[in-house]
This record gives C-alpha cells, structure tokens and sequence, in this order.
C-alpha cells in the first residue's frame, strides 16, 4: 500500500518539451497553403438539330450574340443611354405627353 501513496507515473510528451523548452514538431505537409486551381473551360453545349425541333419554345437554346474585347456587343453599344440635354429633354417630355395624350 506504501508504494501507491509514492507512486509516480512517466511524463509525457507535453511535460518534456515544456521542462527543456522543446517547440512542437511541425509537419509541413499538415501546414495550410493556398489551394491552386486551374480554372476550368467548358465547351459550348450542342443541342442536336432533332432536338431542338422537339423542344417547346421556352426550351430551345438561345443564340447568343459574340462579344467584343470591351465586352459590349454592337446591340448593346447602340442601346446604351444617351444623356440629354435640358433641351431636348424637355422636347423629349413634350412628345412624350403628346403621344400619352394620344393613345387616351
């Protein structure tokens, strides 16, 4: 029974490295490091000429338009709002007024 009350286990590991002021190993392939992808390219999807004559209307593929360099199509460059000058803003109001009177 006196050898219980005496008794001492071993140290652990954290024990030794804390007593000689030991660092904790680091492995360098458990460290964080940015993941790296390659960004991936799809091919454009290509609906056979059978199939889109199945398919209803909101279905079928829609055609899109190429893209310049800048990023605009040539519709979308012809769509862009024009800023008005207080005179013709003001003609432009009139018309405007003149047509909703109209169709009144």
């Amino acid at each position: 029974a006196e050898d219980r009350a005496h008794w001492i286990g071993m140290r652990t590991v954290a024990e030794i490295r804390r007593e000689n002021a030991l660092p904790i190993p680091q492995n360098p392939d458990s460290e964080y490091r940015p993941i790296e992808r390659i960004p991936r390219k799809f091919n454009p999807l290509r609906v056979p000429k059978s199939l889109e004559a199945a398919l209803p209307f909101t279905a079928k593929p829609k055609i899109q338009r190429k893209r310049r360099a800048t990023g605009k199509s040539p519709l979308d460059i012809a769509k862009s709002a024009a800023v008005l000058e207080p005179a013709e803003r003001k003609a432009a109001s009139l018309m405007q007024q003149l047509h909703s009177i109209k169709n009144e």
